[in-house]
């Protein structure tokens, strides 16, 4: 048994908007075009007291809009008392984006916590820790 297509659209919803538009003047047309300058600003995040698989989902949005519009990222770890490995994957992703994006991160103060946690699973390299031998 053939089964027969239905016609959905019987007219081009376009021609209609194509016939409203006006062509844009000549002149419009050979200037050059005008691209202003973006002022891009400088972030600081505080990661707060716990970076842990509780907290990754919310730091996510504010560390993911840093890395679109910011030339420098500063991140205070200094009153962070516990990390998971989820809170650490975190930290690596977003040195690993700014690496990539050739972007600044920094930090501006680490917790004891991080830093032991970091040195234990052997992250501290790639989140910016200075590895003490």
């Amino acid at each position: 048994m053939a089964t027969r297509k239905r016609q959905v659209i019987t007219h081009d919803p376009l021609l209609e908007v194509a016939e409203e538009v006006e062509p844009a003047p000549p002149e419009a047309l050979e200037s050059e075009p005008r691209v202003e300058s973006l002022e891009v600003a400088d972030a600081s995040i505080d990661l707060g007291e716990s970076l842990t698989i509780q907290e990754v989902g919310e730091l996510m949005v504010p560390l993911r809009d840093a890395l679109i519009g910011e030339r420098r990222i500063t991140l205070d770890a200094g009153g962070l008392g516990r990390v998971d490995g989820a809170g650490l994957q975190l930290l690596c992703l977003l040195f690993k984006e700014a690496r990539d994006r050739r972007l600044e991160l920094a930090w501006s103060a680490i917790s004891e916590g991080l830093g032991a946690a970091a040195r234990q699973l052997g992250l501290a390299e790639a989140i910016g820790l200075v590895v003490e031998e």
